[in-house]
């Protein structure tokens, strides 16, 4: 053909070799050499495939959710069209997850088959195929019927109960495993039947004229791959609580992917109660239960009064990273939290409290829940588990309390959205929700506290209106780190933030005191847990875990400081028992101002434990099996008393 040896190596002609494009002029030559001429058809069939692959999967595991919801008709019913759409369109996260997790083999093949062509790549896909329509369709069908009983999505439950498969067929009935087995196969034909015929065809495993350029672009391909693997550029990564979006805990579900949750949650499976084992049950209970008593305190008469009102308003609001150190009230270094301190004089101190742990989603679940954190893992992280746990929230909105969240950062961080509305709250507001609705800039985190105060204060208003008693939660996060605020105060950054944070609290508190709302409203602020500050206070210490809590606003009949040792645990013993409500399923907590048990502090920490008590202090270390840290007099009992609480923490998570 004449000219061709002279066209760049990457195009081909599209038209018969004996064909000659016209070139009268250099500019008219480059013009027909893009008019008609294209890139390798060989290399654009592979990327094609590959794209559309993954779109086509997409739509294919979407469709499970309209399913799911046909096939619990009796609880989908009363609901919208508008909802049913939210629970496709919210689900589309986990969805693309998962067929970029799929996809991952089919580009893995396609990149071998540059380099060595053949038929038989296009056979393998089919089979590939094959075997993952299979697999769906059983999870699938699996899914459907099991939600029925269990009331949670398909999780890795399920391989407890395959460990004895004939126990496992014997529950289960013949006309439902038929049917089962019929929507496996016909939805897993359907999805074989769609890739073969429409997606399947484009792939072209034969020889391509620019291996590299090809091998480039597919590899390219699969690195944006890591987008919806990941779940986007957001600081959460996927998880299940990414598509939660309702009160009403069955849209969630019926917004999970079931494969997703499946997999996700067999690849954190460990057998937590054999994890830290150091005494046989008996040794274990009797401990346990002289350290917690028993939780029939509710029943008697308050052991002291706090409030004015058993049915006050109460505002949580959980400080981020907030440390005693900072705070002169708690004999801190600095007068970091002034607001903070004027509002201990005037209400309620506790002046020794400690946190339970060292992370925001284990010190959430020791507030809110009173479940003490673990040391090597995250309840909160576990849907499943968590929604199971006792909450304050669930509680309150028993006793007709409106319960509402506010997070001004991913609310999709560590499974939060799915925790909070698994623990009764009917509202959560985070970030995303609050796009439109303020006027600031975004940091690192999210919403500043100054901006989120301001809502808060906003919400309190607007739920009085609702003439219900309300309990709003509000997570600050101007104090994490990389401390980025708009104030300037301390040199030291961590301390400048915590400042920050204060002046916010101290600008809230002036606004609530002067509206009308101040005479019924209970305001608790304690942190999620505390930060190395100053840098010399080891992390394992009490020291380190010394956080405050203050309980202010006008429902305080008069100001107290409470010195006995507790922890966020003991806030939902201590909160309930003031409104006259039941608080005997929360195992772990103690009402602080009773004395039917014995003074101290447990907490944990990265692979180990503290407990504080009159007679000292120490620290384990689970990994050495020695501690850290040993003051006082009978440190061998204290040992023993912290691995029984930490023994019966395991097995409570395990069991959930």
């Amino acid at each position: 053909m004449h000219g061709v040896g002279k066209l760049p190596h990457l195009f081909v002609p599209v038209v018969s070799h004996d064909y000659a494009p016209i070139h009268k002029t250099p500019r008219s030559f480059y013009t027909g050499i893009f008019l008609e001429y294209h890139f390798d058809l060989k290399m654009k069939r592979r990327i094609l495939f590959l794209v559309a692959l993954f779109f086509a999967f997409v739509p294919l595991l979407a469709i499970q959710k309209p399913l799911f919801m046909l096939y619990h008709y009796d609880r989908a019913a009363g609901f919208a069209f508008g909802d049913w759409l939210s629970v496709i369109g919210h689900g589309l996260t986990l969805d693309m997850t998962v067929a970029g997790y799929l996809t991952c083999i089919p580009l893995l093949i396609v990149l071998i088959s540059i380099w060595r062509v053949g038929k038989l790549w296009k056979h393998i896909l089919r089979g590939y195929i094959i075997v993952i329509a299979a697999l769906l369709g059983l999870i699938f069908a699996a899914d459907l019927a099991l939600y029925s009983f269990w009331d949670f999505r398909l999780d890795a439950s399920i391989w407890f109960y395959l460990r004895s498969p004939k126990d496992a067929a014997a529950s289960i009935e013949w006309g439902l495993a038929l049917r089962q087995i019929a929507i496996a196969i016909v939805y897993g034909f359907c999805f074989y039947f769609c890739l073969n015929r429409w997606i399947l065809p484009i792939f072209d495993g034969t020889r391509s004229d620019h291996r590299i350029v090809t091998t480039a672009i597919v590899l390219f391909s699969g690195g944006l791959l890591i987008l919806p693997i990941r779940g986007g550029l957001s600081a959460s990564t996927a998880n299940v609580g990414r598509v939660y979006f309702s009160s009403e805990m069955f849209l969630n579900h019926a917004a999970v992917n079931p494969a997703f949750s499946l997999f996700y949650s067999s690849l954190h499976q460990q057998n937590y109660a054999e994890q830290y084992t150091y005494m046989d049950e008996s040794e274990r209970t009797a401990i346990c239960s002289s350290l917690l008593g028993n939780k029939d305190n509710h029943t008697e008469p308050l052991c002291d009064t706090l409030l004015t009102t058993q049915r006050p308003n109460i505002v949580l609001v959980i400080l981020e990273s907030f440390s005693a150190n900072a705070s002169i009230a708690l004999d801190g270094t600095e007068d970091g939290t002034p607001n903070l301190d004027r509002l201990a004089a005037e209400g309620i101190l506790f002046t020794n409290f400690y946190a339970n742990s060292f992370r925001t989603d284990r010190g959430l679940v020791s507030i809110l829940n009173a479940f003490p954190g673990q040391p090597t893992s995250s309840i909160m992280k576990y849907p499943e588990k968590s929604r199971s746990l006792a909450s304050i929230a669930s509680s309150l909105k028993t006793a007709g309390y409106s319960t509402a969240v506010y997070y001004g950062g991913d609310i999709d961080f560590t499974n939060m959205r799915s925790y909070f509305y698994g623990s009764g709250y009917e509202r959560v507001i985070g970030q995303d929700g609050l796009r439109g609705k303020i006027d600031g800039k975004v940091s690192q985190w999210g919403y500043d506290d100054r901006l989120m105060f301001d809502c808060l204060a906003e919400e309190v208003e607007l739920s009085a209106e609702n003439h219900r008693p309300f309990f709003i939660t509000f997570l600050t996060l101007s104090s994490h780190e990389p401390f980025d605020v708009p104030f300037e105060k301390f040199p030291n950054s961590y301390l400048n933030s915590v400042a920050f944070t204060d002046d916010c609290i101290g600008t809230f508190v002036e606004r609530l005191r002067n509206s009308s709302l101040w005479d019924d409203t209970l305001l608790i602020l304690l942190s999620d847990h505390s930060y190395r500050y100053p840098d010399t206070v080891a992390a394992a210490s009490p020291e380190h875990q010394h956080i405050p809590m203050v309980w202010g606003g006008g429902a305080i009949a008069k100001p107290r400081r409470i010195d006995r040792l507790g922890t966020q645990t003991d806030l939902a013993a201590t909160l309930l028992h003031q409104l006259g409500l039941s608080f005997d399923a929360f195992g772990f907590s103690r009402d602080l101002l009773c004395g039917g048990t014995p003074d101290f502090a447990f907490y944990t920490y990265n692979n180990g434990f503290g407990y504080i008590d009159s007679s000292g202090i120490t620290v384990w270390n689970c990994a050495s099996s020695q501690p850290v840290d040993n003051r006082g007099e009978g440190g061998s009992e204290r040992i023993r008393k912290g691995q029984a609480l930490l023994q019966t923490l395991m097995e409570e998570f395990d069991r959930r």
